[in-house]
């Protein structure tokens, strides 16, 4: 198989579409920063499930940040 790079694809989306993503993606990002908060809160991260958990959480704030990031007109 030949050395290929990535290529993206570019799409035409309405700039309705985008805000709207935009908008859910902050919305994600408070709601699982308010659920990592009230995690840390009760739980904590003492035993490795609820570490393990919490980073799930993080991970999923900074996927949200940096797609939003992405999202900029």
């Amino acid at each position: 198989m030949k050395n290929q790079t990535y290529q993206p694809e570019m799409w035409t989306l309405p700039k309705d579409v985008i805000y709207a993503a935009r908008d859910a993606l902050k919305i994600g990002i408070e709601n699982t920063e308010e659920l990592l908060a009230d995690y840390d809160s009760n739980l904590g991260r003492d035993t490795r499930s609820n570490r393990i958990r919490a980073e799930r959480m993080e991970e999923e704030i900074g996927q949200m940040k940096r797609a939003l990031e992405e999202l900029k007109p």
